[in-house]
């Protein structure tokens, strides 16, 4: 058991799938509050990324896309198989609103279908030749599944069809499909399994070099303003993320307009570009380095951190939610009631407390650069990459939310405060990239020469150069985020301006007449003394 978990890769990862599933499990039972399901609900999901981290997508040439593609088929897998399931047993108990019930997840089902169909073709079509799919064992594996697939959206028509208009009269009509559904899923489930017990048919390249391996594909030149604007290939997360959450958007605010409500076209510009550019930017040639060399991920630190964030946090997308659905009946809660009660949130506001903020947000800086064997570690598997991306955007998105965010969060700090925050926080990060410029210690050495680079590459002169980026860097990000603050301090004061004019008009300046009354006193007290 020991020398298991000490050796082999599958085991390590079904340790940690079983502590995140005994987690979910326990906080499941502890509480029963309608604000705990979105956690609950994300990490149960999450249980499902260490499996999709290894095993033969997270192997080979194009391993980048193979392994991508696979999280994205677990994912919406899970919500397939988990949603029907939690279905039947709403149903085997008599819940309420069953027909809504079923008519959400008959969307959900619809969208995992597709996802999972594209996903899995994605996968295949990396691993095998489309010729091998009737000819080896594996190629039948795939396309057992893929019957098996169809068969499921096929019964997914029949609810959408038959079950859901019924339900109101004959609800037990939906448990009998569903039921068989279920088995055909469990049928599919095993099949896919044996994917990850059988080996696929030899690469197409047997003949891959250094850096196909480590990486999944191959770089040839130095990076240049030229390559990385002209270079693509659609990153499977980070650019499929970044449609989504442009889409999502763009679905609110149809919503609102549906309402007959205005929403700010700035913000609109702002998620849009945040959205689609985390799209653009790791797609291009900007994205294809960063796993290459220094210089690059530190520029792609830079705007997962410090740009993209800003760009999202300014769309402010809890406001739109807020505006795009209304609230719920008591009891049953809609998206704008999950919004709303994440703005008063104490894990939300422990989070973005000032001090707490600040150090989560060096944290991932200073640990990831001092540290040089967690370095080390971080960048030599494709899922190590994945997982520093991240938290870089995660962790900028809760800084600039906190503190430039016009979305409501609980108990946010006055502008002047924020001010010093920012004044703060900041030349302690451009300390680090000094700190970087004069390191004569290579971070990461042994997975750089690992890659073989085909070009004349001088690490420690990129690592220098990756240092004055993210001296540099920040530089632009802070104009705008002066300049916010800046316009909301005189909004402040304006505003508070206007509070006293009015309370004089309304008491007759009794503070001011109260304050020239102690001076007077504070005088003649003065003048006795004397």
């Amino acid at each position: 058991m020991s020398m298991a978990l000490d050796q082999v890769a599958t085991a390590q990862v079904w340790v940690v799938t079983a502590v995140m599933s005994a987690a979910v499990g326990v906080l499941g039972l502890v509480s029963n509050k309608w604000t705990m399901q979105p956690v609950l609900f994300v990490l149960s999901v999450l249980m499902v990324v260490p499996l999709g981290m290894e095993g033969h997508s997270a192997s080979g040439g194009d391993h980048d896309y193979g392994t991508n593609s696979f999280l994205w088929h677990l994912v919406f897998m899970v919500l397939w198989i988990g949603g029907i399931l939690a279905l039947i047993a709403h149903g085997r108990r008599l819940g309420p609103d069953m027909a809504m019930a079923v008519r959400r997840y008959s969307t959900l089902a619809l969208v995992a279908a597709g996802a999972m169909t594209i996903s899995g073709l994605v996968n295949a079509a990396i691993r095998i030749e489309f010729s091998d799919w009737f000819t080896t064992r594996y190629g039948l594996i795939i396309v057992a599944k893929t019957a098996l697939t169809l068969l499921l959206v096929f019964f997914g028509f029949i609810h959408r069809q038959i079950t859901i208009p019924q339900l109101g009269k004959k609800p037990q009509l939906f448990l009998r499909v569903a039921i068989i559904e279920v088995a055909v899923m469990a049928t599919t489930a095993g099949v896919a399994i044996t994917m990850g017990r059988t080996p696929p048919p030899p690469p197409r390249d047997p003949n891959l070099n250094s850096m196909q391996i480590v990486m999944g594909f191959e770089l040839s030149e130095a990076p240049s303003w030229g390559n990385m604007l002209t270079q693509f290939r659609f990153d499977v997360m980070f650019g499929t993320i970044g449609l989504i959450l442009a889409a999502l958007y763009a679905y609110a605010l149809w919503h609102v307009r549906r309402r007959g409500l205005a929403w700010s076209g700035w913000r609109t510009t702002w998620w849009m570009l945040g959205s689609l550019g985390l799209t653009v930017f790791m797609s291009t040639g900007t994205g294809m380095y960063i796993p290459a060399t220094y210089s690059m991920h530190m520029l792609g630190h830079m705007v997962l951190s410090m740009v993209i964030p800003l760009m999202l946090v300014l769309g402010a997308p809890l406001t739109l939610i807020m505006e795009a659905f209304e609230s719920g009946r008591p009891g049953k809660p809609t998206i704008h009631d999950w919004a709303v009660a994440l703005t008063k949130s104490k894990i939300l506001g422990f989070i973005t407390n000032p001090i707490v903020n600040v150090l989560q947000f060096l944290f991932f800086f200073y640990v990831l650069y001092l540290s040089f064997g967690l370095y080390q570690l971080a960048i030599s598997e494709h899922a190590g990459h994945v997982l520093m991306n991240f938290a870089f955007l995660i962790s900028g998105y809760i800084y600039f939310w906190e503190v430039v965010g016009p979305d409501p969060i609980p108990k946010r700090s006055k502008t002047l405060i924020r001010l010093g925050i920012l004044f703060a926080s900041m030349p302690i990060h451009l300390f680090m990239g000094v700190y970087l410029m004069q390191l004569n210690e290579i971070l990461g050495l042994q997975y750089y020469l690992s890659l073989e680079i085909p070009w004349d590459h001088d690490l420690m002169q990129d690592q220098k150069v990756g240092g004055g980026i993210a001296w540099g860097f920040g530089q632009f990000p802070l104009v705008i985020v002066f300049g916010k603050l800046f316009v909301e301090w005189l909004r402040e004061d304006r505003a508070e301006s206007k509070f006293y004019d009015a309370k004089a008009e309304v008491d007759g300046d009794v503070d001011m007449e109260e304050y020239n009354k102690m001076l007077a006193e504070l005088s003649r007290r003065n003048n006795r003394g004397n």
